[in-house]
């Protein structure tokens, strides 16, 4: 679980305290096994979890594996040999790694018994501990006292290595698990060794950089346990990797962290386990070559991004953000977390960024760079649904940078503002912020497609209020103008070309669809799709923009089409856990059943889609598909009481968010046979919440206050369908 806690113990993820806490509350035989290194603060305590450490194999097991392996077999054979292995077992206390390590050593048996008597000399103060092992039969030492034993049995081994065996090491034990694989290994290598020749001439002067003395160490390392060797399939070849158990890395990056400042100090007067290693030069070294390393992959797949180059950026962005971070490069780390999120929105992504950049805010806060970090970590919040803390985030830095003349970082500020307005439904503010975004945009003066990147996200929001024909008109003027518009632009820009096209384009295809333009809408979509293709966008991005032809393909009666099309899409929204996306899916499946004559099927797969819908929290989205509900509920026979209900509650969320499609509302209860007076607030929301997911009345108390409460909204749109009728 480690990666899911925070370095306090806290979850990274509240959804993951929910779920462990579910799993944990329940009163039946099943068991939840939790495994990890520490255990979650608020766990600490709980009464239903059984804390049982696992670190150590028993005096019989330990003997039984030591029985088995060739070199320490050997020492049961000797009365004298029998002593040997006896103390070495003395300190081992069932640790299989350091079994492991005593198996190596023991190759040689008279340097096995000075490495026994050197560890000897370094716990003087457990010897009633250590015999417990025998008497008992357990060990009785604590965790810490593992851990110091590893390190201490790590740093004998380290000792006996060659200098590019010792330097291979530490090299090893810096990088990251998934970095440690050949072609990353040899790839590096050279330019670490080069680096320290700089900093720590006298640290390598008798390293070896060939390929060869790289194999011969690695080998070495293998051979003496301290990593692991495997061979895994990576597309058609196999690949090299190596692992170092994650206590053998702890006690070599404290190892490399004071032997170069304390060169020849001898073997009982060092004490690596508990020292801090992160300004280590050693390490340093490696940490700016991994990170300068994959800032180049990165980098490489930015400028190729139209011909394939996305997944390049994502996989050099995650790959390069641990070493930035480690070496402080707080810009670097920013930006390239920043290109990720871009895009890849996925809760475990959002997840792991954002106490990544809350750092980095906290870290430059009062310097030049404050607002720019402050603004990419509220992007991120915003990303991850929190809305209210992003907000006031944005705020007060907007404000602060007008105040400053920074009028192209309060430009970005306000672009992440006005979408948390719109995700919100806060459409009559969101549009006021778009207005201003173009102004401030102009007097950073910022280029033609930063420009066309505020007026798309105006449109975007004139879309919501329901204008679609003065949409339209002007996507289809600016689709001319960006096909005449050269991709690398002399002026300076914040957008990319790629976004504004795409953005663009899908803006003007959802105002076709809401005017019934079927063929121009389709027309837009495969312009867009065809851009995303040239740039290499993976198969859930391309789901999500082919999603939208689905209505088209509808009301052109391509009911095949459509139907492959939107199982394509919950099949690939499913796989990668798109909430809202996979509500959507079923809101898409329920219309195309209504529209082939089955409203009992569509009924159902609307009410699956408001589950999914509930979760996404999109209040415009949980207006449409209660709207949608009712129509196929009044079509498939169900009480007037039950279709009512949705459709009024579809209602009073866009009569409470100004949603440019309350009028449709209000004209299909205006034609609709209604009873003399409205239902009661309370009598909506315990109907509609039947439905698996839907919490209307909560969601309801979070929209804006057009009016104070439900059974208040609910009269005005009484009102408003008496005067329709």
């Amino acid at each position: 679980m480690e990666s899911l806690l925070t370095d306090s113990g806290a979850w990274r993820d509240e959804k993951w305290k929910d779920f462990i806490n579910t799993l944990l509350s329940h009163t039946g035989t099943s068991r939840t096994v939790l495994t990890s290194r520490r255990a979650p603060a608020e766990l600490e305590s709980h009464a239903a979890l059984l804390r049982v450490p696992i670190h150590a194999l028993s005096f019989a097991e330990t003997v039984l594996l030591a029985r088995e392996m060739p070199n320490l077999s050997r020492l049961f054979d000797d009365e004298k040999d029998l002593g040997l292995l006896k103390r070495a077992l003395t300190l081992i206390q069932g640790h299989p790694k350091i079994l492991e390590f005593a198996e190596n050593m023991a190759a040689d048996k008279a340097e096995f018994e000075k490495q026994v008597a050197r560890t000897e000399t370094r716990l003087p103060g457990h010897a009633e501990s250590l015999r417990a092992f025998f008497d008992k039969g357990e060990s009785a030492e604590t965790e810490e006292n593992f851990i110091t034993s590893l390190c201490n049995w790590t740093s004998m081994l380290t000792r006996t290595l060659l200098p590019t065996e010792r330097l291979l090491f530490w090299f090893l034990c810096r990088l990251e698990d998934d970095d440690r694989i050949l072609p990353v290994i040899q790839a590096n290598w050279k330019r670490f060794l080069n680096r320290l020749t700089q900093s720590l001439p006298d640290a390598v002067k008798d390293a070896d950089p060939s390929e060869a003395a790289l194999k011969s160490a690695l080998d070495s390392l293998t051979q003496c346990g301290l990593i692991e060797r495997s061979t895994e399939k990576a597309g058609d070849e196999m690949m090299v990797r190596y692992a170092v158990h994650p206590g053998v890395a702890e006690a070599g990056r404290g190892e490399a962290s004071v032997i170069p400042a304390q060169a020849g100090i001898q073997q009982n007067e060092l004490d690596t386990c508990f020292r801090r290693y992160d300004d280590s030069e050693i390490l340093t070294a490696a940490d700016i070559e991994l990170g300068n390393f994959y800032l180049t992959l990165f980098q490489h797949g930015v400028e190729n991004e139209m011909q394939g180059g996305t997944r390049l950026v994502i996989y050099g962005a995650r790959r390069a953000i641990p070493y930035l971070m480690r070496g402080k490069r707080w810009e670097q780390a920013a930006d390239v977390i920043e290109d990720l999120i871009d895009r890849d929105t996925t809760p475990a992504t959002l997840s792991h960024t954002i106490p990544l950049l809350r750092r980095i805010a906290k870290e430059t806060k009062g310097t030049e760079h404050e607002s720019i970090y402050a603004g990419k970590l509220a992007k991120a919040l915003t990303l991850a649904g929190r809305y209210d803390e992003a907000e006031q985030l944005l705020k007060d830095l907007i404000a602060r940078c007008e105040q400053q003349w920074d009028f192209r970082t309060a430009s970005n500020a306000s672009n992440q503002l006005l979408y948390l307005l719109m995700f919100s439904g806060r459409m009559n503010d969101a549009l006021a912020v778009a207005e201003k975004k173009i102004e401030l945009i102009r007097q950073a003066r910022l280029g033609l497609w930063t420009q066309l990147s505020g007026e798309t996200q105006r449109l975007q929001i004139l879309n919501a209020m329901g204008r679609y024909a003065e949409v339209l008109a002007a996507v289809e003027k600016h689709r001319e103008t960006m096909r005449d518009l050269p991709e690398k632009s002399n002026a300076d820009e914040t957008a990319n070309p790629y976004n504004v096209r795409e953005g663009m384009l899908d803006t003007g295809c959802s105002a076709a669809i809401k005017l019934k333009q079927w063929e121009t809408a389709l027309s837009l979509s495969a312009e867009r799709i065809e851009i995303m293709r040239q740039r290499g966008a993976d198969e859930a991005e391309m789901a999500g923009a082919m999603f939208n032809d689905y209505s088209p393909l509808i009301r052109l009666q391509r009911f095949d089409q459509a139907r492959v099309l939107l199982e394509t899409c919950r099949e690939l929204f499913d796989q990668h856990r798109n909430i809202a996306n996979l509500g959507k899916t079923y809101s898409a499946l329920a219309d195309l059943e209504y529209n082939q004559g089955n409203p009992q099927a569509a009924v159902q797969f609307e009410k699956t889609a408001l589950k999914y819908i509930y979760q996404a929290g999109q209040p415009e989205d949980c207006a449409i598909s209660h709207n949608n509900l009712s129509n196929y509920l009044e079509r498939a026979g169900e009480s007037q009481q039950i279709w009512l209900a949705h459709r009024v509650a579809a209602g009073i969320i866009r009569i409470q968010i100004g949603s440019g499609l309350l009028q449709s509302t209000v004209h299909n209860l205006a034609i609709s046979d209604l009873p003399p007076t409205p239902p009661r607030f309370a009598e909506v929301a315990s109907i509609v919440d039947q439905i698996e997911g839907v919490r209307f009345a909560e969601l309801f108390a979070r929209l804006p206050r057009q009016y104070p409460d439900g059974d208040a909204a609910i009269g005005a749109l009484w009102g408003m369908v008496a005067a329709r009728k």
